[in-house]
């Protein structure tokens, strides 16, 4: 037997939770899980469950609320062999998710869209005001013994560029333009930045060398990986920052690290990466000017609560069939 996760046996809907801020915070849920029907079972608390526990684990369970975990082919194609009736995505981001495979397997899925963009707004401006003002530098130094006094620079009049505009984007365009932040934002779909006053759209990466920072809060697709690389980092103003609170796909790591070296780029804050957790070997790890995070943006009470909520309501619909595919 696995260790991913703890299996019994009752005569509920059987439920696989593996999203680890759900699991973190299950004994919240039990009363609701029991008004629904549910018998749930948590993966760990880690960050995601392996292919090879999960080819193992989902055939036991009638629904699966999965947080960065591999919803492969192999994986579903397991579950589907079994007694996998639903999938719901704990969250927004579904690059881990084969859309393909769940269509020809006839499995209903869901993610929760639209549930904590305003906590990930939250912790990208955190990232913003640490990354400008030094502030975890001079925590350390007084920690240490000194009283190192660096110089910041206000976010006052900077041009600070979003790269996406959905939720996410929006409550951080919001919390820039309470700072008197000129905002300009990277995004195809145009309809999102309709009627929004006080931003200036661009196509990607045009206009980059004039941004004092860019944050990167869009979905990765197969387009946009590594949209982050050299080229683009040599055009940026030297000593920007970059802020990514989405995937960390969307980085080329390698050039990141290049660019930090080098001083081009002044400072980075990383919520997310290329391989989670962060290898220890992780070149990364060398530069000074980092601030690392632990793919825990969304991770608040309230939106653990408001997110987990959404993702049993929408399992409760699927498996009483009230749901399809991609509602």
């Amino acid at each position: 037997m696995s260790k991913g996760a703890e299996v019994s046996v009752d005569n509920r809907k059987q439920i696989l939770i593996s999203a680890p801020p759900f699991v973190n915070q299950k004994a919240v849920f039990r009363e609701v899980l029991d008004e629904l029907g549910f018998s749930a079972h948590w993966g760990v608390s880690k960050q995601q469950l392996s292919e090879e526990e999960l080819i193992e684990l989902l055939p036991k369970f009638d629904g699966w609320i999965l947080g960065d975990d591999p919803c492969s082919r192999a994986v579903l194609d397991a579950g589907k062999k079994g007694n996998l009736k639903a999938v719901v995505k704990w969250g927004v981001g579904t690059d881990n998710i084969d859309f393909g495979a769940l269509q020809e397997l006839d499995i209903p899925f869901s993610n929760t869209p639209g549930v904590f963009g305003k906590e990930v707004a939250d912790l990208a401006i955190a990232y913003l005001i640490n990354l400008s003002r030094h502030v975890i530098k001079v925590d350390n130094s007084v920690r240490s013994g000194s009283w190192l006094k660096p110089a910041g620079f206000s976010l006052a009049d900077k041009d600070f560029a979003i790269v996406g505009f959905g939720d996410i984007g929006q409550n951080i365009s919001k919390r820039l333009q309470a700072s008197d932040v000129n905002v300009h934002v990277y995004e195809v779909d145009s309809g999102k930045t309709s009627g929004v006053e006080r931003i200036t759209i661009h196509n990607w990466p045009e206009a980059i060398g004039e941004m004092d920072a860019v944050i990167l809060a869009c979905a990765l697709t197969p387009e946009n990986i590594n949209i982050i690389n050299s080229d683009v980092l040599s055009k940026m103003k030297k000593g920007a920052i970059i802020v990514n609170v989405s995937r960390g796909g969307l980085i080329s790591e390698e050039d990141l690290v290049e660019s930090l070296m080098s001083g081009q780029i002044g400072g980075v804050a990383l919520d997310v990466y290329q391989v989670e957790p962060l290898p220890e070997l992780s070149s990364l790890r060398k530069c000074e000017n980092v601030i690392f995070g632990t793919h825990n943006a969304s991770n608040t009470i309230e939106a653990v609560k408001r997110t987990s909520n959404t993702s049993l309501e929408l399992m409760s619909k699927f498996l009483s069939g009230d749901f399809r595919f991609g509602a």
